[in-house]
């Protein structure tokens, strides 16, 4: 589904966690390399556009769709379809909890309305999770390899998007926004070895996933 490695959630965590220590401890330093990257992007304007693109990350659409998605998988493969609504939630969870524990100041002049610090990116993690079990999802539906690598290309361009978005409405900082994509996708590695258990492999149909297992 993604690499399937262990070296790649070892390296995915452990650079998360150093961003995520430095923006709890050093988030001048942090700062100092993020501002020239964020003016640069906000001064693309585009903000209308921004404002639309950002929305693909937002939890009630990723609430809706993970819904819709497991209803879809439930006869193919439950494991898949119960993966939608499972990871939405911890990614939730996550959010909410980094943002208290680290506790970084927004950028200035905000465009969009927050409440809670500004390390992860909420909606770029959800981008990340939704948009990365939608891969898998789509290949288990229709076993077509065009329709594989176009939501291949979905996911890196719906995800760089709403990376940009959230950098030019002033809701993040470029770093944040880097370690929420190493946020997500950790979580995706740790699924797919989850989704390749025995437990999940037991309780699947004979989905295009679990079929030769």
């Amino acid at each position: 589904m993604l690499l399937h490695s262990r070296t790649a959630i070892v390296v995915a965590l452990l650079a998360a966690v150093a961003l995520t220590v430095g923006a709890a401890t050093e988030p001048a330093w942090l700062v100092a390399i993020d501002e020239s990257l964020s003016v640069w992007i906000r001064g693309w304007g585009l903000h209308d556009f921004f404002r639309i693109v950002t929305n693909f990350g937002s939890i009630n659409g990723a609430l809706v769709l993970s819904a819709g998605a497991a209803l879809l998988m439930w006869k193919r493969c439950r494991p898949m379809a119960l993966a939608f609504p499972g990871m939405i939630i911890v990614a939730i969870a996550l959010d909410i909890a980094l943002k208290v524990i680290v506790d970084r100041d927004r950028p200035i002049d905000i465009l969009v309305g927050t409440n809670l610090g500004s390390f992860p990116s909420g909606h770029v993690i959800t981008a990340v999770v939704v948009l990365g079990l939608v891969v898998p999802a789509l290949w288990i539906a229709t076993r077509s390899k065009p329709v594989f690598w176009g939501s291949v290309v979905l996911l890196i361009v719906g995800v760089t998007l709403v990376m940009l978005s959230r950098i030019n409405l002033g809701a993040h900082w470029p770093s944040d926004v880097v370690a929420s994509v190493l946020i997500g996708v950790s979580m995706l590695l740790l699924a797919e070895y989850a989704l390749s258990s025995r437990w999940a492999c037991r309780r699947c149909g004979g989905c295009a996933l679990h079929l030769p297992n």
